[in-house]
């Protein structure tokens, strides 16, 4: 266990991850409700450490990051390293009915984000953290 998996792994109920298959068996949205924290959280501590600028320049850096479209034009980043479990994932969270409507993107940027929220809360809640930051550091290079 790399110092990453370490710290990640104290965060999670007994420091025991789930399964990878007790992971890919949550529903989507749960794993989309997970990874949109996880996204977030990575995306603010990759400014923390690697911006290094005024707050400021790190919400803007953040804001660009988080969000639907940015999420889903850097998944084309990602979209070929891939395992078929991640796939698997992605694609029945981009496929997924939802009852949101988006108002500010188009439906398919969307569903896409949701697939990449969904692929980065089956990485965390499974533990693998270094997975999680190689796909993260592949989508802001």
């Amino acid at each position: 266990m790399c110092h990453e998996d370490a710290a990640f792994a104290g965060l999670m109920a007994g420091g025991v991850p789930l399964s990878e298959k007790e992971a890919a068996q949550l529903g989507v949205h749960v794993l989309a409700f997970l990874g949109d924290s996880v996204f977030s959280t990575l995306t603010r501590e990759y400014a923390v450490l690697h911006i290094r600028g005024k707050a400021d320049d790190m919400h803007r850096f953040s804001v660009g990051t988080v969000n639907a479209s940015a999420q889903a034009g850097s998944f084309l980043k990602i979209r070929e390293m891939l395992t078929d479990a991640e796939e698997s994932v992605y694609r029945r969270a981009r496929n997924a009915r939802s009852t949101h409507t988006p108002k500010n993107m188009s439906e398919g940027a969307y569903h896409s984000a949701t697939g990449v929220e969904a692929l980065f809360g089956y990485l965390y809640i499974s533990g693998q953290f270094a997975r999680m930051y190689e796909l993260y550091f592949a989508m802001v290079q």
